[in-house]
């Protein structure tokens, strides 16, 4: 009902209720939800009105709710790691959304002593080596499957079964110590003899001076940081690897047993008219094969039983940083 004493006011005010209510009935409510290609909800993904300020953002189970101004039919959704997705709305009042990965969008991230940096922001020189790199050398030392994988990266061994290796990252440029610290883990160690090649996940190689600004001292031959591998969630999974070779030597040069070796070795002492003995093969008229070509000090020994004390394992040593040699 008009009121009679100020009927202007009156009109007015009825204007503006209409034009209100048409403004609220112009408007669409809209509602949702965003998930992963897994159909796992994304939170915190934002949900926007394309050519408006009007959006929101998706709360902890991917869901969200949005008013759509009139005119407006498209809406824009996008998440860190996703790829922006524009969606028309149409007749739709719930609209559900799966986001797709961005693989490219995404920047390898190294672990450097305390903290994660992007590559492209590191100024010291740094080599990562995956752990498939790595499995791919199938050898029992692990410090051997580091040869060839980093540039500036030296191993030197022996190939005898049990001896370490010896890494070099800057060469040789101490009297006291070239070896690099390794960091298993977060956790600091001389060696990593005790690692299996196929459990580790990535390795990160610092190889300039400031890695001393992160472990000090320590560091001044450099680092190798190593992660191993953990347990995924999931259904248990059981893998066999296995490596076998062949060598066939062909038709090459016919070579001699090591009794005609020794045997001709004899021939020869005789042409020469020289005493028939030898540190390996013994003194006599004909030679004999020795049990061990070496023990300790001593060549050529024969007859030796497994009781005898030269012949003790725990004397066995190929590691010059160990002690004298003894094989």
């Amino acid at each position: 009902m008009l009121n009679k004493t100020n009927p202007a006011k009156a009109v007015i005010c009825l204007l503006l209720c209409v034009l209100f209510s048409g403004v609220l009935s112009a408007q669409k409510q809209v509602t949702g939800k965003i998930t992963e290609s897994d159909a796992q909800p994304i939170s915190g993904a934002s949900v926007q009105v394309k050519g408006t300020t009007v959006g929101t953002t998706t709360d902890t189970d991917g869901s969200f709710s949005i008013s759509v101004p009139a005119g407006r039919n498209i809406l824009v959704v996008s998440f860190v790691g996703f790829k922006n997705k524009e969606i028309a709305i149409g007749s739709q009042s719930n609209i559900p959304i799966t986001m797709e990965s961005d693989v490219s969008g995404l920047t390898e991230v190294i672990v450097t002593g305390y903290s994660g940096q992007q590559r492209k922001n590191i100024v010291g020189a740094v080599a990562t080596v995956k752990g498939e790199q790595l499995a791919a050398v199938q050898t029992g030392n692990v410090e051997q499957q580091f040869q060839g994988r980093v540039p500036g990266l030296t191993v030197i061994t022996s190939g005898q079964p049990g001896t370490t290796s010896q890494v070099r990252i800057r060469g040789f440029g101490s009297f006291t110590g070239n070896d690099p610290l390794y960091i298993v883990d977060g956790i600091p160690t001389t060696n990593i003899d005790f690692l299996n090649g196929n459990d580790i996940e990535s390795t990160t190689i610092l190889k300039d001076a400031s890695s001393a600004s992160i472990y000090g001292a320590r560091a001044s031959a450099g680092v190798i940081l190593v992660t191993t591998k953990k347990g995924k969630s999931g259904g248990l999974k059981v893998t066999y690897d296995v490596t076998y070779g062949l060598t066939n030597p062909g038709q090459g040069i016919d070579l001699l047993t090591p009794q005609q070796q020794a045997d001709l070795t004899w021939v020869a002492l005789k042409a020469a008219n020289q005493p028939l003995t030898h540190p390996q093969y013994g003194t006599g008229a004909t030679p004999v094969l020795p049990d061990y070509l070496k023990v300790g000090s001593e060549n050529g020994l024969s007859g030796l039983s497994p009781t005898d004390p030269r012949l003790d394992p725990a004397k066995f040593n190929t590691n010059f940083d160990k002690g004298p040699i003894y094989q």
